[in-house]
Parts: C-alpha cells; sequence; structure tokens
C-alpha cells in the first residue's frame, strides 16, 4: 500500500518536473516583446563581450 503512493508521488512529481522544464525552456525560446517583459541589456554595436568578462567585472580592466 505504502509502496503503490511512494510510485504515484513520483510519478506526479516527474510529471510536474517535466511540465516545469518545457514551461522554461518555452519561456528562454520566446523574445520579449515590449521594453518590460525582459530585464536584458541590449548587445553592444560591436559584438558581445569576451567569454568570462561581465559588465562591471574589475579583472577586464586591469590591464
Amino acid at each position: 500500500m505504502v509502496r503503490s503512493f511512494d510510485l504515484k508521488a513520483e510519478a506526479e512529481m516527474r510529471l510536474d518536473s517535466d511540465r516545469r522544464a518545457e514551461e522554461l525552456a518555452r519561456k528562454r525560446r520566446e523574445k520579449p516583446t515590449t521594453a518590460a517583459a525582459g530585464a536584458q541589456a541590449p548587445v553592444p554595436a560591436d559584438g558581445p563581450s569576451p567569454a568570462g568578462v561581465t559588465e562591471g567585472d574589475d579583472r577586464a580592466q586591469c590591464g
């Protein structure tokens, strides 16, 4: 009896997890339609930053 409850609970958790993963993937694929929809910074005109360097990274300015 307890085993069947555990199996059912596990199956429900997996389904919920799959649904959440699908929703997150869908949201990542969608482009923001308004400025307020996403708080993403615009890409600079000269292209993206080099790998490992983020805005406000003090190490990038040493040199």
